[in-house]
């Protein structure tokens, strides 16, 4: 933001997306911070190179910035969604995240205690976060 000229200081608020990080997994997560214009132009240009690439060429999205939208539903939905459901027994946190398309063998041992519920429970290994 201050490369753009704007002012960053305290108080100051920073909109941020998070973006996939192809070149490392163990890459911080202010690593993959960007602000929403840059995830928009790289979003259009990838649309743009798609229309313009033939049937038989290959486009590297990686090249492109991409929300991790893996990274949300674990980070800002599955805790909320797994505190409002801890009450209901019969729904586990592997089937949560099954419904949510995450990967439900990382929540086996995962319970909704993790989050601030009553059902006991390990956390989820998180790498960067």
């Amino acid at each position: 933001m201050k490369k753009n000229g704007q002012y960053v200081g305290p108080g100051s608020h920073i909109p941020y997306i998070i973006v996939k990080d192809a070149s490392s997994s163990s890459s911080g997560i202010a690593h993959r911070a960007r602000i929403p214009k840059d995830v928009v132009a790289s979003q259009r240009l990838l649309q743009k190179t798609k229309a313009e690439t033939k049937d038989d060429q290959t486009i590297d999205e990686t090249q492109f910035l991409c929300v991790d939208v893996e990274w949300y539903l674990h980070n800002q939905i599955m805790g909320p969604v797994a505190r409002l459901l801890d009450p209901i027994e019969e729904i586990s946190a592997g089937q949560l995240a099954e419904c949510l398309s995450l990967d439900s063998n990382r929540y086996s041992s995962w319970g909704a205690n993790a989050s601030g519920g009553s059902r006991g429970g390990g956390g989820m290994d998180d790498d960067d976060d």
